[in-house]
């Protein structure tokens, strides 16, 4: 198992992501973060004037054969975003000289804070990431983005205004770690920062509905491609290299509502993640994507802690209903930071200022999702 800690100098990460052997699940899965990317432009597209003037490199030179498994060098680090949450990214590295000396990407799922990058030529590289976020296009048309720079050397504080980035030595068969592209506060079009080519970009052409399903494990699969932004599987050792896939999982039926057990991750790094549907107006519908290094909370047979609103007073509480919904007698009412262990649900039953779904606390009574996690 390979553990990697939050980078102290990163704007914002996730939790700590532990790296695990291939977790092996029934059918596809997913994690989250809102507004995902899904396709790249291609080489002949046009990326407008919103893209920034890409650093100087010279295409014009024969493109270097794939590397065999010997000879292939690979890069590893942790992640940040300037952000609450963690954004899916697009990790990449490109040949000083150009992408056709050598250049690789890898994508990562909303919360990974660590990435690895495989395949790459031996050679020297400049290291990049940017989000992996429809609002903002394209990766190939970024014109913003962290950098693995001097910053980073420097420690990023704001006396660090040196934001070009740093050279990254790739040698055959071996690890480079420690590189960490989380300089996001480069300025805009000063050359520091380069789009990934167009040509390491990967194509994630399936765009997620969000619309209603006859059954539930339809509409976890739309929600969670949408989310995950990944390519589903049914083991996710079977995950290509360098991409990002998601197992949907074993199916956990409520009422009104369903969850599914699965995993989600790239280049073996793997997080344990859940997608949770609900049933209205004639049909499935996706509801929330969550994902943990660890182990899927909530959900049926796992314990976890009680998540008050940031502000709430010392004296605030979550109440205990007998029964499921906002109309439910209230029975009991549980602090911040109670762990709480689940053995029912999740039932839909929806309620203003609250997402709907309800779990049941073993030798207790019903409590809200939204008191058991922030995430959607």
């Amino acid at each position: 198992m390979r553990t990697a800690s939050n980078n102290p100098t990163a704007p914002a990460t996730g939790s700590p992501v532990a790296q695990t052997s291939p977790v092996a699940q029934t059918s596809p899965s997913a994690q989250t973060s809102p507004n995902v990317s899904t396709s790249p432009v291609s080489s002949g597209q046009s990326c407008g004037s919103a893209a920034s003037p890409a650093r100087t490199y010279n295409p014009n030179v024969p493109k270097p054969a794939t590397p065999s498994l010997g000879t292939a060098g690979s890069i590893s680090g942790n992640l940040a975003y300037p952000a609450e949450f963690l954004a899916p990214q697009l990790v990449y590295a490109v040949n000083v000289r150009g992408v056709a000396y050598g250049g690789a990407s890898v994508e990562t799922i909303a919360g990974q804070n660590i990435y690895l990058l495989e395949g790459l030529v031996p050679g020297a590289y400049h290291v990049f990431s940017v989000a992996r976020v429809r609002d903002f296009g394209s990766p190939a048309c970024a014109d913003w983005g962290g950098i693995y720079s001097a910053a980073v050397a420097c420690g990023l504080s704001v006396n660090c205004t040196d934001h070009s980035p740093l050279t990254v030595t790739v040698r055959a068969g071996q690890a480079t770690t420690g590189i960490n592209p989380v300089d996001w506060y480069e300025n805009l079009g000063d050359g520091s920062f380069q789009a990934p080519p167009a040509s390491i970009v990967p194509a994630n052409s399936v765009q997620p509905t969000n619309g209603s399903f006859a059954t539930q494990r339809d509409a976890a699969n739309d929600y969670a491609r949408g989310r995950a932004i990944a390519l589903p599987v049914n083991d996710i050792s079977s995950c290509p290299v360098n991409r990002a896939c998601f197992v949907l999982g074993t199916q956990v039926d409520g009422s009104g509502a369903a969850c599914f057990v699965g995993a989600a991750g790239s280049n073996g790094i793997v997080f344990h993640c859940a997608t949770y549907v609900y049933y209205a107006q004639g049909g499935w519908h996706g509801l929330a994507w969550r994902c943990a290094p660890d182990h899927v909370f909530p959900a049926v047979g796992q314990a976890g802690p009680v998540l008050l609103p940031l502000g709430s007073s010392p004296t605030d509480c979550a109440n205990v209903r007998a029964t499921a919904g906002l109309a439910g007698k209230v029975i009991s009412c549980l602090r911040g930071g109670v762990s709480v262990s689940l053995d029912g649900g999740p039932s839909y039953v929806p309620g203003a200022s609250i997402d709907g779904l309800w779990w049941h606390i073993s030798g207790s009574g019903w409590l809200a999702d939204d008191f058991l996690s922030f995430e959607r």
